[in-house]
């Protein structure tokens, strides 16, 4: 019989030599490892694969997976290939002010016209994926402010926040890091963002936070907007909407109707992807909504210059999608992964009583535990609790939450669980 806790250890500590600096996909490897190990010995696995913040749609009910994709799928690229033949005579045909066929970028504006009108004056640039959006965008402003302002390029970020991004971000900026406080639910509030000392050229902030599953209201985010404005004249404001429509459709259209409102309009880029809405991980399908024309031009010199364009088949895909897949299916994902999470909540934090504060005592779970959005729950252990041991003993892959740039030591009392993989 395998001692499941010595067998995550030894892949753990394995796994270290790859991974030491990306702790989602440590702990996820070292999960997945373990895991496969139990059921080739023929052993029920202890754990939960809750680390990485992807969505394995065939974990899901037949009935989401065949509205969103699986039994759609030759419908689906049959739609999206007629979209892209009807556009140009020639396959590789792109229109040419950036990358991506025009169809594409009339589906991603009518999908959010759909929530405001205001989306019409906001260009979409159709890039690999959410982080790639955020990488040439991100480049884009960089490139934008040394042409105009001639200086270092300097970036604040919302803390806690998605790793990646940061690291992205100083490639081309001196980055900031302006911690939130958890009486806050680790969201950025304006009175902070006001007192934050500097003249900065970006500002980073996730709709839907990453890792909490917290959304701003509305009110907070127009309030924080109209801070950035005022307190930071030139920042472009990255908002972050990859999980926007993880959220009740009314919630999410309150949202959007502020990110795209026309006195922020010349001052966002707006993040978007298909991978969380959709299901569709390692789709590679993304879009930066942009109006600002400096950050346009800049945006178009790279992706005309420096990228070869997105493949034609995810762009296919990604027209299908668009086209055919309605909200009720986005919608059906989404409250599936709300019952996964409040199970998970019911079960798992009486289990280890031991090791998770109580649920009713839980700082960053609104109302009891109710659904949020986004795909994750961010929870806080007990005193003396290590959120690395915790998932060495438990099967429980979620991240610790000093991986997130929180700023402060008693981040690391929290762990951040994703319920896009695994069903319960």
């Amino acid at each position: 019989m395998l001692d499941l806790a010595s067998l995550r250890r030894g892949f753990f500590e394995e796994n270290k030599k790859h991974f030491a600096t990306a702790p989602i996909r440590l702990f996820s490897k070292t999960d997945e490892d373990a895991k496969k190990a139990a059921h080739a010995a023929g052993q029920t696995y202890d754990g939960y694969s809750g680390a990485i913040g992807d969505i394995n749609l065939e974990s899901f009910p037949k009935e989401i997976q065949e509205s969103i994709y699986h039994t759609r799928r030759a419908e689906l690229l049959d739609a999206g290939e007629r979209l892209v033949k009807a556009e140009r005579p020639v396959y590789t045909s792109y229109e040419y002010s950036a990358t991506g066929y025009d169809c594409l970028k009339r589906l991603w504006t009518e999908k959010y016209l759909a929530l405001s009108p205001e989306t019409a004056k906001l260009t979409p640039f159709i890039c690999y994926g959410g982080t790639n959006a955020f990488f040439v965008a991100s480049k884009a402003v960089a490139r934008a402010v040394h042409v105009k302002l001639k200086h270092q390029p300097k970036a604040l970020v919302a803390a806690p926040t998605f790793p990646p991004f940061v690291f992205q971000l100083r490639q081309s900026f001196d980055v900031t890091l302006l911690p939130a406080k958890a009486e806050d639910h680790f969201l950025l509030t304006s009175e902070a963002l006001a007192a934050a000392a500097g003249d900065y050229d970006l500002l980073y902030l996730i709709v839907v936070s990453n890792p909490t599953a917290i959304p701003y209201s509305p009110e907070q985010l127009r309030s924080l907007l109209r801070t950035a404005l005022t307190s930071h004249p030139r920042a472009i404001v990255f908002l972050d909407a990859v999980y926007l429509r993880t959220l009740p459709t009314a919630q999410a259209k309150a949202l959007w109707e502020v990110c795209v409102a026309p006195e922020f309009q010349d001052h966002v880029v707006i993040i978007e992807s298909l991978s969380k809405t959709y299901g569709r991980t390692g789709l590679r399908s993304g879009v930066a909504f942009v109006a600002n024309h400096d950050v346009q031009r800049e945006l178009r010199n790279i992706m005309q210059n420096e990228l070869a364009g997105c493949s034609y088949a995810m762009q296919i895909e990604s027209c299908g999608l668009l086209s055919l897949v309605d909200e009720d299916a986005v919608q059906a994902l989404a409250a599936h992964s709300a019952g996964r999470r409040k199970r998970f909540l019911a079960r798992f934090l009486d289990k280890y009583q031991d090791c998770f504060v109580p649920l009713a005592e839980q700082p960053i779970l609104l109302n009891g535990g109710d659904w949020q959005g986004g795909l994750y729950a961010f929870l806080q252990l007990r005193d003396g609790v290590d959120p690395t041991e915790f998932f060495l003993e438990t099967g429980i892959a979620g991240v610790p939450g000093a991986s997130f740039f929180g700023g402060d030591i008693a981040m690391n009392k929290y762990v951040r669980v994703s319920f896009g993989m695994e069903d319960l």
